[in-house]
């Protein structure tokens, strides 16, 4: 039972697919993983199937990295897909703020270097003035 759901970011545009495992043959375990943009994969989670008895449904509880329960266990299965996927964006859109955030971090860096070196020549030129 190997699944995969294709989602796309509204902020990134580019899609990344979450990736159900396929359980763990004892403890019906499974990873959720997405795939980053460079072709990495990150683990968002993972699902476990519980039966509380032979006869009786199988049952899911899922949970983020975080140990945040995501979908109740009478969930259905498209219920956990759709959580997940809407996880993996929430996820993508920190990232994407991640970098916007740290780009301007940069960019005010820039122009503090920039001010501090107008200062030192400002300095340098006051003191040649007073040195004529």
């Amino acid at each position: 039972m190997k699944r995969n759901t294709q989602i796309r970011s509204d902020m990134t545009g580019y899609e990344a697919p979450v990736h159900f495992s396929i359980p763990h043959p004892k403890t019906g375990c499974m990873t959720v993983s997405r795939f980053l943009a460079d072709g990495t994969k990150e683990m968002i989670g993972c699902v476990f199937r519980e039966q509380n008895n032979e006869d009786g449904p199988e049952e899911y509880i899922s949970y983020d990295n975080y140990g945040n329960k995501i979908c109740s266990a009478t969930a259905s299965w498209p219920e956990i897909e759709n959580e997940f996927e809407l996880l993996a964006k929430r996820i993508d859109k920190i990232e994407y703020f991640k970098t916007i955030n740290k780009f301007y971090e940069e960019m005010e860096n820039r122009e503090i270097e920039v001010e501090n070196i107008r200062q030192r020549i400002k300095g340098k030129e006051k003191i040649k003035q007073l040195t004529r």
